[in-house]
């Protein structure tokens, strides 16, 4: 069970990391 919340957590943080990327870009472009 903790292997598999391991491998969630970083599914999780490959996905979130291009989404924080792409939130700063609009800020930036928008302010």
């Amino acid at each position: 069970m903790r292997v598999v919340y391991g491998l969630f957590r970083c599914e999780l943080n490959l996905f979130s990391f291009p989404l924080l990327l792409y939130v700063s870009f609009f800020a930036k472009l928008f302010h």
